[in-house]
């Protein structure tokens, strides 16, 4: 895990965001072996709150949109990893991330970060999904097959 890429305060800002900078900790948060050994380490929530690239002072507010909403996508998908996994859980509740979670819902760049949040979200707290059903009585049809021997 690169903190320093994310953050760049020293070398990291010798450096241009990349559309990979999170997906190895992506591929980490598949196993629940990792994603033990991450939640044990401190810095690892606030870092995954800083990767969501929120904060409009962040120091990779000047990098390419595309990137930052690749990287802010990898990130979200992490913590939604981490929300599926109970100790994760509990870590990513004590943290207090839901408000970072919700902003996310809100002005996140793709609808995969969207997804990701709301995701989390479900886990982290106490709502669901709201089901919509919009019904076109004009395209309401039968479908019928068979099969013939």
């Amino acid at each position: 895990m690169n903190v320093e890429l994310i953050e760049c305060k020293s070398i990291g800002s010798f450096f241009e965001l990349g559309a990979n900078a999170g997906r190895g900790m992506l591929n980490l948060c598949i196993s629940d072996v990792a994603k033990q050994m991450l939640i044990s380490n401190a810095g690892f929530i606030p870092h995954l709150v800083d990767g969501l690239l929120l904060n409009p002072e962040h120091p990779r507010k000047g990098s390419d949109e595309a990137i930052k909403a690749i990287v802010q996508r990898d990130f979200a998908e992490c913590i939604q990893k981490l929300s599926l996994f109970a100790p994760g859980c509990e870590a990513l509740k004590s943290a207090g991330i839901v408000e970072a979670l919700d902003a996310l819902v809100d002005k996140a760049w793709t609808e995969e970060a969207k997804d990701s949040a709301r995701g989390a979200l479900m886990q982290l707290t106490d709502r669901h999904r709201e089901v919509v059903v919009e019904v076109d009585p004009d395209m309401l049809h039968i479908m019928l097959s068979c099969a013939c021997a």
